[in-house]
């Protein structure tokens, strides 16, 4: 009864703070937004309307929740024994699995390490534009502006809170921007262990999977990037690894645990679609499938989804979310015609293409490992088929081109398919496997290391940054005056603003992405040559 009483009462504040919200002028909530641009008065009407619809839904749910008290009551009790006993049994599992495999848990931590040390290799490198772009729009701003501010997609929303956060903790620096993409990305490196050795017998597959997590080249740029990507590839794991478990446990707590990663994965980004669709076709080709049994994680994640962009949605208008460019369908004749060229890239860059040789060596694999799946697989097919299919059907119905880095997400079970295929092809041939794992993990590991050593070779050809605008921005805030302008054209311009307003101080009015055609009072004028290191030029008065 007390339950249900301050229950009552919340909603009830609730239902009384958004009848009063409902009643504040356009001026009044457009401030309070901290970004008048973006809310507009079709917006306002919007707000107002939802919190109307919310005011009388509370009122509603407060006279339910009294009406058939007893029935909620006792609803509530059974679902607290079932998670208890589900908790339980989880725990009972993850001892177990401690005493019995010992050996392999520290091989797996090794491969973890390994992978934490590669992406902490990279996580105080200079700044890329996208990153700069989501810092000053949208991260720099109150938390209320994260969740409502949706004009263009670069805001990822949950990546984008957990940003603001270690800005919060830390400060702003290249390591406290990226702390939560590395995180999420050193994370996926165990969950691919588990969700591997979940879906297959043999551990052979489940530590050439961890291992291609773990030196991917194209994983560890997205955990080091200050983006949603990392992210959505560990929502996606885990909404898989919880799915999985599922079907074959029947159990609440892994229907939560599946449908709520499901829907912070959208939050994440969008794309996870492309993800979602696999992760579907996956379990429909190569599980015993039971419809009953993913409805609710399915409707779970959908609700997470809703709230998460319903803000946005009120604010800005939900046509920004789903019709925005980087989404909406394209024409098919342009779709056919650059479709050859986006699959060639993603399986290079999914492949290690940064080494010519690798590619091909994956492919062959791929294909002929494939013919014999069963021998470490009691599934109907080999999980390429699924991931292929699904990935396929989510394009064209979808038909647009995504930016590559935008399905990174499914990068994960890619690796995964290709663990599969190479352990059934070199099962019984148990040194030839560790050969191969001990000389690629050599290999890609010296190379990615080495690599870096090298701003001009192109290791992560969609990074991009100034090397060197850091310095740069640095000396500049310390030696121009108020009178003095900076130029440097677009789209190097976001870069120059985050080092040199939101990390030294400078002033960025003094910031230009063009020379003006008139003299700025008796102050210099700097043009900053786009080159590496970048080499800044003072204009003389007869070229002002």
């Amino acid at each position: 009864m007390k339950l249900f009483l301050n229950l009552a009462r919340a909603l009830f504040t609730i239902a009384i703070l958004l009848a009063i919200a409902a009643q504040l002028s356009f001026d009044t909530l457009a401030a309070a937004l901290h970004h008048p641009l973006s809310f507009t008065t079709d917006a306002h009407a919007r707000l107002q309307t939802f919190s109307r619809v919310i005011a009388l839904l509370s009122i509603a749910f407060i006279y339910i929740s009294f009406h058939f008290e007893q029935a909620l009551i006792a609803a509530l009790n059974r679902y607290k024994t079932l998670l208890g006993s589900d908790f339980k049994a989880s725990r009972q599992e993850l001892n177990a699995y401690l005493k019995k495999e010992r050996t392999h848990l520290l091989a797996l931590i090794a491969i973890t390490l390994l992978g934490a040390a590669l992406r902490a290799f990279y996580i105080n490198t200079e700044i890329k534009y996208d990153e700069a772009a989501n810092y000053i729009l949208f991260a720099d701003r109150p938390f209320v502006s994260i969740f409502t501010i949706y004009t263009m997609p670069n805001n990822h929303i949950l990546h984008t809170v957990f940003m603001r956060l270690s800005l919060l903790i830390f400060g702003n620096s290249e390591v406290a921007l990226r702390l939560p993409a590395y995180f999420a990305g050193v994370l996926c490196i165990p969950v691919t262990y588990f969700l591997t050795r979940a879906l297959f017998a043999t551990e052979v597959v489940a530590f050439i999977a961890t291992l291609g997590v773990s030196i991917s080249t194209q994983l560890v740029e997205y955990s080091v990037s200050s983006r949603g990507y990392a992210l959505q590839c560990l929502f996606t794991l885990v909404s898989f690894l919880f799915l999985v478990r599922l079907l074959k446990n029947k159990r609440l707590l892994d229907t939560l645990i599946a449908g709520t990663a499901l829907g912070l994965g959208f939050v994440a980004h969008p794309a996870m679609l492309f993800a979602a669709f696999t992760m579907g076709f996956w379990i429909l080709f190569t599980e015993k499938l039971q419809l009953k049994t993913i409805v609710l994680p399915l409707l779970i994640g959908i609700a997470v989804t809703i709230l998460g962009y319903l803000p946005a949605a009120l604010t800005v208008g939900a046509h920004y979310i789903y019709k925005n460019p980087t989404v909406a369908p394209q024409s098919w004749s342009s779709f056919f015609q650059e479709l050859p060229a986006f699959l060639k890239e993603l399986y290079l860059r999914w492949s290690f293409g940064h080494f010519p040789a690798i590619p091909y060596v994956i492919g062959a694999i791929l294909i002929v490992g494939a013919l014999k799946f069963r021998k470490v697989s009691k599934h109907k097919m080999p999980h390429s088929v699924p991931l292929l299919f699904g990935f396929s059907l989510c394009l064209f119905l979808t038909h647009k081109i995504p930016p590559i880095r935008t399905v990174i997400g499914i990068a994960p079970l890619f690796i995964i398919a290709f663990a599969e295929a190479a352990s059934a092809l070199f099962l019984n041939s148990q040194k030839i496997l560790r050969g191969m794992a001990i000389f690629c993990t050599v290999f890609l590991t010296v190379g990615l290391f080495s690599l870096n050593r090298i701003p001009e070779l192109a290791l992560f050809p969609e990074s991009t940054t100034l090397v060197g605008i850091s310095k740069t921005a640095r000396q500049l805030a310390e030696t121009v005056k108020p009178n003095d302008r900076i130029v440097l054209p677009f789209p190097d311009d976001i870069l120059l603003h985050y080092y040199f307003s939101k990390r030294y101080g400078g002033n960025p009015n003094q910031l230009l992405t063009h020379v003006p055609n008139q003299t700025v009072g008796n102050g210099r004028i700097f043009v900053i040559r786009q080159s590496k290191p970048p080499i800044v030029i003072e204009l003389p008065n007869t070229q002002r």
